[in-house]
C-alpha cells in the first residue's frame, strides 16, 4: 500500500489513536504521547509494515500497543538496573577506605564485638560511627 495513503488514514483517526495510546500506557499522558509518536515514526519509516490483512486502524492500534509495551519494558529494565547500581552505593569522601579501617587495630576488635548478631546495615552504621568519633561523640 502507498505510504501516502497510510499517512492519510492515520490522520483520520488520530484522536482515537491517542485514546488507545493512553489506555496502553495506563493513562499516563506523557507516556502515551511518547508511544504514539514512536508508533507514527515506525509507520512512516516503514519499520512497521502494513500487509493488508486488517484495516489500517486495527494495524496501527497494534503498532501502538506493541510500542507502548516495548517502552514500558525498557523503562522497567532501566529502573531495575539503576536500582541495582544504587544498592552498590557510590563511594564518598567521608567513607573510610579499607586501608583506613584495617590500620586502626584498636577500633576493629571493638567494632567486631559491637556488631556481633546485628544486621549488615546496622553493623555498618555502628562501625562508621565508631571510626568517625572518639567514642565520646566528638567527631574526629
Amino acid at each position: 500500500m502507498d505510504p501516502r495513503i497510510v499517512e492519510q488514514d492515520l490522520e483520520q483517526f488520530h484522536q482515537s489513536s491517542f485514546g488507545w495510546a493512553l489506555a496502553c500506557c495506563r493513562w499516563s499522558r506523557p507516556d502515551a504521547e511518547e508511544a504514539l509518536q514512536a508508533a507514527y515514526l515506525k509507520a512512516i519509516d516503514g519499520k512497521a509494515r502494513f500487509n493488508g490483512h486488517a484495516s489500517v486502524k486495527t494495524w496501527f492500534f497494534g503498532v501502538i500497543k506493541h510500542t507502548a509495551l516495548e517502552q514500558r519494558r525498557n523503562r522497567i529494565t532501566r529502573d531495575l538496573a539503576f536500582g541495582r547500581w544504587l544498592q552498590r552505593g557510590v563511594p564518598s569522601e567521608t567513607t573510610p577506605t579499607p586501608e583506613q579501617l584495617s590500620s586502626d587495630a584498636q577500633t576493629l576488635p571493638e567494632a567486631r564485638l559491637m556488631t556481633t548478631g546485628l544486621t549488615m546495615a546496622t553493623a555498618t552504621v555502628l562501625v562508621t560511627i565508631t571510626i568517625t568519633t572518639d567514642m565520646t561523640g566528638t567527631v574526629l
